[in-house]
């Protein structure tokens, strides 16, 4: 009993605390099976994997090759922090295995919820005083871990946290300048005003973001400033704000011309022509990739694939709070809107565009549940009920296509495009285990659905049970994961690369000096012309003329069913044909 008792002490609340911090670690710990379990097949992962494998061979740090030929779509940023992964992991040798090019990603992604953590810690108690809710509020709404179980309570960033894409990099450096706006604009409203050593901060971190991804990393804060600007009705005093922010984006600015013009002496015109004028108004105005998608593309993806945390920012976001200006907390939703609103206007479509949003929902989900803390918090506005049609659709909508796949309906009964039916058919008939998998998420992704029911119903009145609806789906989105990493994508990546790899080695064998090995439409996985062993990196028009496999007669072309019209002119007869991809030659 005296063992018991010393135990007493620990309240209600501060078992809440507890189980959110281990909520919400447990939950990021799990994201190092996506790094260890999942091969890099993507066009996007195996690019990037090769551009760093040949860096580290070259030695030359600040030119990027792809198979020996200059590569200008994207600063070298990404690729340094890959090489120095696999210093770390795989020594000094050439080969960068698949746990080092993950795993800059994954502590990118770790990095931005620390600095949530660390922003929350500073700021629940102003947003409390702000809101005046100190009284009514919880103790676990002050955690400093919440911002991170709300960050995991999201689907996509939790599903891509160890993907080889420069997003979840170009995410934290974005997140520092969300954060510190977010304070400025707290103390201030929409006049912005930063100090010294904030606007030191934003500068560095949005130069940096700048050099990771290119002018998006000034383009996005300034963007999410109009905004707030706009929303809070203060846009006679936008001149001041403008005033205010300038030295923040000058410093930015400034500090990118020096990085850009160090890679532009070494490149050439060459790389400001791909990568300014191609790669970023060429994306606006054209869908480039066969990326397309309508405008309200990116608003679904961050619907469907935000888990709780966009429904449960939906849901407070339409209770009637305490009279408190939109200038002084909403900046995080004036930056979800700036993000959503800014790629809904490209013409290029991509989910992982999106990242930048899910650091500023983390907030918001907290800040909001401040609010619904006030003693006059009240009912939902007259629009709820639309907000839960949204809020409750998504998870729905997963557990549906889940069962659907687990049920084994056959893809071509459904109403699909001619291309989707053909790429989906091409793994049919699904095994049992990848069946039992799809089953396995369904079930979670149902929880997630009754979970936000229940918080609907417990939010109309008094404060709102948030972290229980975050660890919640948090757990069930990391388990989701777990399963998916375990069965189905090992399942998914034998069916994409096993039919390549039979065909690029026939291709090898067959091809003949100063011919040609031609790839069309492949964009998932990717084949690459140092191909020998099993390594696909690359895509494109490439000469195997070195091959030691090489012999005279073919001109080869290799390309998935739904894009193999070259293999259907009179002069190309098919040579072999696995699954989704077919094998043609020409001998004119």
């Amino acid at each position: 009993m005296a063992r018991l008792g010393g135990y007493a002490h620990l309240s209600k609340m501060s078992r809440s605390q507890l189980a959110i911090a281990v909520v919400a670690v447990t939950a990021s710990l799990l994201w190092i099976f996506q790094t260890t379990t999942v091969p890099t097949f993507d066009f996007d992962e195996a690019l990037y994997r090769r551009i760093a494998e040949e860096m580290k061979q070259s030695g030359s740090y600040l030119q990027q090759t792809w198979d020996g030929r200059p590569f200008y779509e994207k600063p070298p940023t990404y690729e340094w922090m890959i090489v120095l992964a696999s210093r770390a992991v795989d020594g000094p040798g050439t080969a960068v295995s698949i746990f080092a090019c993950r795993l800059p990603s994954l502590l990118f992604s770790w990095a931005t919820m620390l600095l949530l953590a660390w922003f929350w810690r500073r700021s629940a108690a102003d947003y409390a005083q702000l809101f005046g809710s100190e009284r009514g509020m919880p103790q676990w709404m002050s955690s400093p871990a919440l911002p991170i179980l709300a960050y995991n309570a999201a689907l996509l960033p939790v599903a891509g946290a160890g993907c080889v894409l420069l997003d979840p990099m170009l995410t934290f450096f974005l997140t520092v300048p969300l954060m510190l706006f977010a304070r400025a604009t707290m103390r201030s409203g929409s006049r912005l005003e930063l100090t010294t050593a904030e606007a030191v901060m934003a500068a560095v971190a949005m130069a940096a973001a700048t050099a990771t991804k290119g002018l998006i990393g000034l383009i996005l804060p300034a963007a999410a400033l109009v905004i707030h600007i706009v929303l809070s009705g203060a846009v006679r005093s936008a001149g001041t704000t403008i005033r205010r922010a300038a030295p923040a984006f000058a410093g930015a600015a400034a500090l990118a011309t020096l990085f850009y013009g160090t890679i532009y002496l070494r490149s050439g015109p060459r790389f400001f022509y791909e990568f300014f004028v191609r790669q970023h108004f060429g994306r606006g105005f054209t869908a480039m990739q066969g990326h397309t998608g309508p405008f309200f593309y990116h608003p679904l993806v961050v619907l469907l694939f935000g888990g709780a945390l966009v429904s449960c920012v939906l849901l407070l976001v339409a209770r009637r709070g305490p009279i408190v200006p939109y200038a002084r907390w909403a900046f995080p939703l004036s930056w979800i809107i700036a993000v959503i609103v800014f790629y809904s206007l490209m013409a290029t479509k991509l989910p992982n565009y999106t990242w930048p949003v899910w650091p500023a929902l983390s907030i918001a989900a907290c800040i909001l549940g401040v609010r619904s803390a006030a003693p006059c918090a009240t009912r939902q506005r007259r629009w709820q009920g639309a907000a839960a049609v949204l809020a409750l659709a998504a998870p729905f909508l997963l557990f549906s296509i889940s069962m659907t796949v687990a049920s084994g309906l056959d893809p071509r009964a459904l109403p699909l495009r001619p291309r989707t039916r053909m790429i989906v058919s091409a793994f049919e008939p699904l095994p049992g285990v990848v069946r039992a998998a799809f089953f396995v998420a369904g079930v979670m992704f149902l929880g997630q659905y009754l979970a936000l029911r229940r918080f609907r119903k417990r939010s109309l009145d008094g404060p709102a049970p948030v972290w229980q609806l975050l660890a919640a789906s948090a757990s069930l989105n990391a388990g989701a994961v777990l399963v998916v990493c375990l069965a189905i994508v090992p399942y998914a990546a034998r069916g994409a690369r096993g039919p390549l790899v039979q065909l690029a080695r026939e291709a090898a064998v067959l091809h003949q000096p100063g011919g040609t090995f031609t790839t069309v439409g492949l964009f998932s996985p990717t084949v690459s012309s140092s191909y020998l062993a099993g390594e696909l990196q690359q895509i494109g028009t490439l000469p195997l003329h070195q091959s030691r496999f090489a012999r005279p007669g073919q001109h080869l072309v290799l390309a998935p069913v739904w894009a193999a019209s070259p293999c259907s002119q009179p002069d190309f007869r098919l040579l072999q044909r696995a699954s989704y991809l077919v094998l043609c030659e020409n001998r004119r």
